[in-house]
């Protein structure tokens, strides 16, 4: 109840602002972003979006590091770090510094038991306008470095990605790409059984959305790998490759004045190739991994009073199988709800997620999972807000 009543005592009358993670992720999308919802995290999938969000100030609430899924590192299936920015104007350009957001296509730290985990994260954001077209540029880097006096040299761990992604957006068609140029993470001790070398493939998520009337049509692909080296003189070699599709559509209605809903559909299939060779031993063992997910969410979003928002949504997987070899399972888990509430005056804007059910276990990605689960608590008490985020208009 204190965490509600401190929301409370910061409300007056003003217009809705949408803008938050906790908004997202409330609606059943990911916390990069939706392909069909209006909303500043957008920015983190086509950074053409930037151009629609001027002279803002985010800040996400969060731990010092994200919780993770344990069954596959690279799903976020908790509290998010803390992290924020903003952007700014530049003549007819847009420009934004945004920190502490670390990079989906980073495996440093995940991958590999004991590799260093990147930090120092942030996302360069530049965009405009040229012939009806809007365009927009992220760099994003991260990178850490531990080392240690030895009498045999310094023991040293490194991780670091770096990254850029491209969007454009020209009437109801926008194109969108995330290329991972370098991610790397390296634990060297001068004890050739224990040198460790995670290196990642060059990775590639391209998106394309049109949007007609109502309807939204999204298409993506992704690919990315790794090759993690365990040892020096007769080394482990595991190679990781995952290629990923997903055909969908979203569907935004305006009820009437106050109210709004929304619907997403898509199939999507995913592929994870592992290759390992062991020593010098010719052979190589591959084991491979492939899910099938068609998911449905349903959501709106309501404005109750002029400074009070409610949104809410379900989430289910309609077919869910995950295959490793011979061997299927299907989701478990299979419906997911979420709720949140958005608090509105002037230029600041504060929205909570208000509580979560536990994402789609054995779900290969975020969007198979739903929404991602920041807590399993429901209710009026000190539990209430798992996710606060805040928007400042300048």
């Amino acid at each position: 109840m204190k965490n509600l009543l401190l929301v409370l005592s910061l409300v007056i009358t003003a217009s809705p602002a949408f803008a938050s993670r906790a908004r997202l992720e409330s609606l059943g999308e990911g916390k990069n972003g939706s392909y069909y919802i209006n909303d500043s995290r957008n920015i983190f999938l086509n950074p053409a979006a930037i151009n629609g969000y001027k002279k803002k100030l985010f800040i996400e609430l969060g731990n010092s590091t994200d919780k993770t899924d344990s069954s596959d590192p690279t799903v976020v299936n908790g509290g998010p770090k803390v992290q924020g920015g903003f952007t700014n104007t530049f003549g007819d350009f847009v420009y934004g510094l945004y920190l502490g957001r670390e990079s989906d296509r980073s495996i440093t730290g995940t991958a590999a038991a004991g590799q260093l985990a990147v930090d120092h994260a942030f996302d360069f954001f530049f965009g405009g306008e040229a012939s009806g077209t809007k365009y927009g540029v992220d760099v994003f880097y991260a990178g850490a470095l531990n080392r240690t006096s030895t009498v045999a040299g310094f023991n040293e761990q490194t991780a670091g990605y770096f990254g850029v992604k491209l969007g454009a957006d020209i009437n109801n068609f926008a194109v969108f790409t995330t290329i991972g140029i370098n991610s790397k993470a390296v634990t060297d001790t001068h004890v050739a059984a224990n040198y460790a070398e995670l290196k990642g493939k060059l990775s590639l998520d391209v998106g394309a959305t049109y949007t007609m009337d109502e309807m939204t049509y999204l298409a993506k692909f992704t690919s990315y790998g790794s090759d993690f080296t365990q040892g020096t003189t007769s080394p482990t070699v595991t190679t990781g490759k995952t290629m990923a599709y997903a055909l969908g559509a979203g569907w935004k209605k305006e009820a009437s004045k106050s109210v709004t809903i929304y619907s997403r559909v898509q199939a999507e299939y995913q592929k994870d190739t592992v290759d390992t060779v062991v020593g010098t031993a010719a052979s190589v063992n591959t084991s491979t991994a492939t899910w099938y997910n068609l998911p449905l969410v349903l959501a709106a979003e309501a404005q109750a009073t002029s400074w009070l928002t409610i949104r809410g949504s379900i989430s289910h997987s309609l077919y869910g199988q995950h295959a490793v070899g011979n061997n299927k399972d299907s989701f478990n888990n299979q419906t997911t709800a979420a709720m949140g509430l958005g608090f509105n005056f002037g230029d600041l804007t504060i929205d909570a997620l208000a509580g979560q059910s536990a994402a789609i276990a054995n779900a290969a990605s975020e969007s198979s999972q739903g929404t991602s689960q920041a807590g399993s608590k429901f209710g009026f008490g000190d539990n209430m807000v798992s996710r606060l985020s805040m928007t400042y208009n300048f």
